[in-house]
């Protein structure tokens, strides 16, 4: 962002000193005007001081405010910067800012609407209310310094859930907002005829054009003018509060719930709205001193304030006027202040709660006018709703089109209309911002680093996400109808509209399933660090994420895992933003990834390894991992991941793309060992079980290690069984040079056997956790309960679909003497199979193999699904390879079955499946099991087998085609 005059980069400055020489700082690119400003009129700034001024409006020349976007600058600078500006808000200020956004029409207009829901309860309510906004206002203050400035409940969903949840909750906030706006309009009105007698809608139409006008002039003497009105209506309410207890008559509370506890709860639906401003603070965080203290301190005091405040009021309010006789009264404080001081009282009070709703409705238009605009900037809605007046500096298109859809509000709809649905579109606003809220915490993207955190989450915003939904049902089929249908409406407005101009992605689309980066071609990546060209190529990538104990842990691992001393370990460093900031104004580096690119390095020396550093700056750390394994062509993946408690969405934002990348995955969880002479090996039959084992030789052979292999059956396991387990083992320990033993723990739960285990030893290799599942939504799976709770480092492991065929150490000659004829069980090869899902497939597949082996049915169907729920078994080019470990059976058993037409089988690819491969076999056979796949992946990709099978027609030709594939091998494989 810093250049001279001849475009390179200047020197950084310091606080309190002069830009040198020519240096100038461009608002066009440094700072924005209420998010945008054209490059004619950026002002050139040279000292700290003028800066200063400008941005808080007291240059002689800019009258107006500037924001600095802190989320697209170099986080030094804005350091620097925050450093001279000072952060002047204290708690005080916070409680007063807060406080001033929630009076208004919650307590001068919704008292008497709200007492004819509820009766004498209405204290009651509006303390129910304030308990379920208490979650929403958590975490905004999380929210708030986690990303603060940066557009609030817009952006923070946007960032969130994605652009299409923004579409939405963008609408529902400018509509929340512009309707309590409206029916504070209407209120107004409403106090304005208790002085003369003027009909109400045409004056609230007057006063919106007078607030129209002002907001587009951008006079900011009006929030001065607010503030004063703020305090004197809280000096009237609280003395017409405490004043009406001395006339307080407690027969008027009975019955206290005549409408029941259904009415207790519509209205608290009903008056949810009078706390929308409590959160309106957290839009100005980086203006406030200790945000991490006084923010959410300031915005828990405020809100109890108001609660206690509209406790006081409403229950003298009832205690002092039957609830009966407010049924539909919009001014019912004036009635109230006459009952207790008489008629020139209650002129006093309606002439404060018209200054007082006009400044509200002033400060609404304002606020929800700048959603279209924010969404405007993004392409979410036309262009002319996100361009500033090139003189006035206001968003004119969108103040305008906010006031003209309060017009149409307040002519159509009656005030509690009104209300109910300004108090919907909140409710749905806090559900959403509460959702926005867990989707961050279980993301855990690096640049997410809020200094206050939500206490008791999730069941904090669970609790606020469960009781705004039962206060929307409560507020009746309107309100309910409201918030659906222009969620559809905002829908379709995306889907016609949005879509084809907006690219991002929210941080729960790159949680889930990830086809684009199968489909997309790879983009060039931004390397601030990269001391020159890199490798085109390289078996091997260290991936550092940001949040790694230890590098050299890593770089060790890599040594062991890359196949030569000459190949190079790519080292990369994935430095991640906010999606609002510009990658072209990131490349700037940071201290401590320059001292992690000395530990990686100087570790790689020591070694003996060839080793490249490189700092990619992305947006989404998924997406350029993946792309950078796919062009280097990597052998592996390897990199550290802290394993946290069970997550609400997912243990680990990396985990369908570690089951998805075409290389070996090894994720390492560093419990602080560095030297392993003792490793520990939970081998299980299943895709990943060879590359557990090959990988802990390695490791061993390396460190000059000795393996011990452990395997936890049940106390009552009959011993056929454990000398099978026994015979599994012995498979791979024939295979290591590494000295091996066996150790077989007799336990109910694998978890605690395992961790008990782990205590005697420096490293568990094991598999990686299977493919996420509902079962382990709540409650994990437990392998992922032995990462997180081992007590040694833990490597976890997983081989890619297509080479779960990939023996230990296959046997070309076996291979070559292998036929699958040979191996196929009675009536196991067949073509013009009609299996039109994978369930009927797999049941049918079963249902052949219980037949050729005597086993239930059921047992095998049970042993396919969970083979399949470890990994799918779908390996590309329409094949499919599912397998059934059953220990009572005698060695392995295949089946080839050719599809009539192909089928859905939930490969990340989409591909559908036409060839089966199926398998059935005890654990003890792994090495037969292991090469029948490697012989039929050999035929698949090294042959034209798979073209004869689509020919073939009958039982007999598909036998055929399986010979004329294997002679085809047996050529090549002497050639």
């Amino acid at each position: 962002c810093l250049r001279t005059s001849a475009g390179s980069a200047a020197p950084r400055p310091t606080p309190g000193s002069q830009l040198p020489g020519p240096t100038s700082l461009c608002a066009a690119r440094f700072f924005r005007v209420a998010g945008t400003m054209t490059e004619a009129k950026a002002p050139v700034f040279r000292d700290w001081a003028v800066m200063r001024n400008t941005l808080l409006g007291k240059h002689a020349l800019y009258g107006k405010v500037l924001t600095f976007d802190k989320g697209k600058y170099p986080h030094h600078l804005w350091e620097a910067f925050v450093e001279k500006l000072g952060r002047e808000l204290g708690l005080v200020s916070v409680v007063a800012i807060s406080v001033g956004a929630m009076i208004g029409g919650g307590i001068f207009v919704l008292p008497g609407l709200a007492a004819t829901m509820t009766g004498p309860s209405l204290w009651l309510a509006y303390v129910i209310s304030a308990i379920l906004v208490l979650p929403a206002t958590l975490s905004k203050s999380e929210l708030g310094t986690a990303m603060p400035g940066s557009g609030g409940t817009y952006l923070f969903v946007e960032r969130s859930l994605g652009p299409v949840a923004g579409t939405v909750t963008g609408i529902g906030a400018w509509l929340s907002i512009l309707f309590k706006a409206s029916f504070a309009l209407m209120g107004l009105g409403g106090y304005l005829a208790l002085l003369s007698d003027l009909p109400l809608k045409p004056v609230a139409i007057g006063i919106l054009g007078l607030v129209t006008y002002i907001n587009i002039q951008g006079i900011s003497k009006v929030g001065r003018l607010q503030t004063v009105l703020v305090g004197i209506c809280l000096v009237a309410l609280t003395a017409l509060g405490f004043s009406g207890l001395a006339q307080f008559q407690p027969q008027l509370l009975e019955p206290h719930f005549p409408h029941g506890v259904s009415g207790l709860f519509a209205s608290a639906g009903f008056v949810f709205v009078s706390y929308a401003g409590v959160t309106k603070i957290a839009a100005i965080a980086e203006e406030i001193d200790n945000p991490s203290r006084n923010l959410p301190l300031g915005m828990l005091l405020s809100l109890g304030f108001m609660a206690t405040l509209y406790a006081l009021v409403s229950v003298v309010l009832v205690g002092t006027v039957p609830y009966g006789d407010l049924s539909g009264d919009i001014t019912p404080i004036a009635t109230m202040a006459e009952r207790l001081g008489g008629h020139e009282v209650s002129l006093i009070v309606a002439a404060i709660a018209i200054l007082a709703l006009s400044s509200m409705a002033n400060a609404g238009l304002l606020a929800s006018s700048r959603f279209p605009f924010a969404m405007g900037r993004d392409g979410l809605l036309p262009p002319f709703t996100g361009r500033l007046h090139t003189e006035l500096l206001t968003p004119i298109g969108s103040i305008l089109m906010t006031s003209v859809t309060m017009g149409f509000v307040i002519l159509f709809l009656d005030v509690e209309k009104v209300a109910k649905l300004a108090s919907g579109f909140q409710i749905f606003i806090f559900c959403v911002e509460n959702f926005a809220l867990i989707i961050f915490r279980e993301a855990g993207t690096s640049w997410y680093r809020p200094t206050f955190r939500s206490p008791f989450y999730p069941a904090t915003q669970i609790f606020g996400i469960l009781g705004g939904i039962a206060l929307l049902a409560m507020l009746g089929t309107m309100a309910i109808a409201s918030v659906l249908g222009f969620t559809l409406l905002s829908l379709l407005w995306f889907v016609c509209y949005g879509r084809t101009r907006v690219r991002r992605r929210g941080q729960l689309q790159q949680l889930g399933h990830r086809k684009d980066l199968v489909q997309s071609p790879p983009p060039g990546e931004t390397d601030p660090l990269d001391s020159g060209a890199g490798p085109t190529s390289a078996p091997t990538l260290v991936a550092l994420i940001g949040k790694e104990r230890s590098p050299e842990s890593l770089m060790e691992i890599a040594s062991a895992l890359t196949p030569t001393p000459l190949d190079v370990v790519e080292v990369a460093y994935f430095q991640e933003l906010p999606e609002q900031t510009e990658l072209a104004d990131a490349t700037f580096v940071e201290h401590k990834i320059k001292s992690i690119r000395r530990r990686a390095l100087a570790m790689a020396e020591d070694l003996g390894i060839k080793a490249h550093f490189q700092t990619v700056v992305t947006k989404d750390t998924r997406q350029a991992l993946y792309r950078k394994s796919r062009n280097l062509s990597c052998q592996w993946v390897i990199l550290e991941h802290r394993y946290r408690r069970q997550a609400v969405l997912v243990s680990n934002p990396l985990e369908w793309l570690l089951h998805n990348l075409g290389c070996d995955v090894a994720v390492f969880r560093d419990a602080g060992v560095r030297v392993y002479k003792k490793i520990l090996v939970l081998a299980e039959p299943g895709p990943h079980d060879a590359l557990v084992v090959k990988t802990a030789h390695r490791l061993a052979a390396r460190s000059q290690a000795t393996l011990t292999f452990i395997g936890v059956v049940p106390p009552d396991i009959p011993a056929l069984e454990i000398q099978n387990l026994l015979d599994y083992h012995d498979q791979f320990k024939q295979l290591c040079d590494a000295p091996s033993q066996s150790a077989i723990v007799k336990a109910d739960n694998l978890v605690e056997a395992v961790v008990k285990a782990s205590v005697a030893y420096d490293l568990l290799v094991m598999a990686g956790a299977a493919e996420r599942h509902w079962r382990n939504m709540l409650v994990g799976s437990p392998k992922q309960s032995i990462a997180a709770r081992a007590v040694c480092s833990v490597l976890q492991l997983r081989t890619p679909q297509e080479q779960t065929h990939q023996a230990l150490a296959p046997d070309p000659g076996g291979l070559d003497q292998l036929s699958l004829v040979d191996v196929l069980a009675p009536n196991a090869l067949q073509t013009g199979l009609e299996t039109p899902t994978k369930d009927e497939l797999f049941a049918y597949l079963s249902r052949v193999f219980a037949q050729n082996l005597g086993l239930p049915e059921k047992e095998i169907n049970e042993g396919f699904w969970d083979r399949e729920h470890q990994q799918n078994t779908g390996i590309g080019q329409g094949v499919c390879i599912p397998h059934a470990t059953i220990a009572a059976t005698e060695g392995t058993h295949a089946g080839l079955f050719a599809l009539k037409t192909p089928i859905p089988y939930q490969m990340a690819s989409g591909e559908p499946v036409h060839l089966c491969l199926a398998t059935v076999g005890p654990p003890s056979d792994r090495h037969a099991h292991l090469q029948i796949l490697s012989k039929f992946a050999k035929l698949v990709m090294e042959t034209g087998f798979l073209q004869e099978i689509a020919l073939a027609t009958s039982n007999k030709e598909l036998q055929q085609a399986i010979r004329n594939a294997e002679k085809e091998y047996a050529r090549a494989t002497r050639t």
